[in-house]
């Protein structure tokens, strides 16, 4: 039996249940479940895309980010974004799926210069750096 999944979002245990279906009548099935614990580690985040790939030095450019690694599920306040270490006026999640996730931030005011894109969990842990 194979199996594909996302990445495990955080470590754990994951628990797999196989069940028999169609089995012949008076067979019972229950004998024949089959339960593991998988062990997971969490995947690390991983920025896949930025664009547009160039800010203003006033900011206040929106840009979409494509992250792996990140819980399905997310919202803004789950997400620190940062541009060259200052933070991104406004992010917003524009989907968020079980392989990867779409947000939105708005550039802060900077000097000119190259700029790391770094989206971390709100409360730390670990980052995705582009």
């Amino acid at each position: 039996i194979r199996v594909r999944m996302a990445p495990a979002s955080a470590p754990g245990n994951l628990t797999v249940t196989l069940v028999p279906s169609g089995a012949p009548a008076g067979v019972n099935e229950s004998a024949f479940v089959a339960v593991a614990a998988v062990p997971m580690r969490g995947a690390d985040p991983k920025v896949r895309s930025v664009s547009p790939r160039s800010s203003t030095a006033a900011g206040g450019v929106p840009v979409e980010l494509v992250v792996t690694g990140l819980p399905a599920g997310a919202t803004p306040s789950d997400w620190s974004v940062t541009f060259g270490g200052t933070a991104a006026s406004a992010v917003e999640v524009l989907y968020s799926g079980v392989f990867e996730t779409g947000l939105r931030a708005t550039t802060p005011a900077r000097a000119g210069g190259l700029a790391a894109v770094r989206v971390a969990p709100a409360g730390g842990g670990a980052a995705a750096s582009a």
